[in-house]
């Protein structure tokens, strides 16, 4: 809902997913962020409809986020993120932290982000200028296809080289179901997963890739 100045009343906002229920939003300039279990949502001052910038990262409850001169930062419990370009891609600052060490909140003082973490403390670090470290996380999205998609019993990692990498499978809590290695077009027996989406990590070399499976 928002709130209509000409006639002081409420009114549906259309435009995104109805279907799901929205935690939170986030804001940056002239920038809305509707935040989802799964998903993000950008939409402009004159923007008629909400765009899908999720970026292919999977999110799990929105805890804060900070704006910086040139990036839009956010906390979910499990990471922290970074957009430089409006949402158009997202990039994990977690850098050197142990992945066990779960970001809670994020703020900003001068040039210093700093974050507070669920039973590990304050940890700090200088505001990036810039991405660094992992863009080609966002770059190669569609470097590989899982497939079928949904899949039940098993599935195949494809691209468009014969490559080898390795993947892990996350359920939507972020817990770690599965791991292992893969060959381009090989079956992965995926019997012993329920029903329901993950979010699959991939990784090949300098190639990172994160996409949804859903599982029938």
């Amino acid at each position: 809902m928002k709130y209509d100045k000409a006639f002081k009343i409420w009114v549906k906002d259309y435009g995104y997913p109805s279907f799901a229920e929205a935690k939170g939003f986030m804001q940056r300039d002239t920038n809305l962020f509707i935040y989802y279990p799964t998903e993000i949502y950008r939409r402009g001052k004159s923007a008629a409809n909400w765009q899908n910038v999720s970026g292919g990262f999977s999110y799990q409850n929105l805890t804060s986020y900070a704006n910086t001169a040139n990036s839009l930062l956010m906390t979910n419990q499990s990471t922290l993120l970074a957009t430089f370009d409006e949402g158009n891609s997202w990039q994990d600052l977690r850098d050197n932290l142990h992945r066990q060490i779960w970001p809670y909140s994020v703020t900003v003082l001068n040039d210093t982000v700093y974050i507070s973490t669920y039973q590990h403390g304050v940890f700090k670090r200088q505001v990036p200028s810039k991405p660094v470290s992992i863009p080609e996380v966002v770059k190669n999205i569609n470097f590989f296809t899982l497939y079928p998609n949904p899949a039940s019993g098993h599935f195949r990692i494809t691209s468009e080289k014969d490559i080898a990498g390795s993947f892990k499978i996350y359920d939507q809590s972020g817990k770690l179901m599965m791991e292992g290695g893969f060959n381009s077009g090989e079956n992965l027996d995926i019997h012993q997963l329920n029903a329901g989406m993950y979010i699959v990590k991939l990784n090949q070399g300098k190639i990172f890739s994160e996409q949804k499976l859903m599982i029938k």
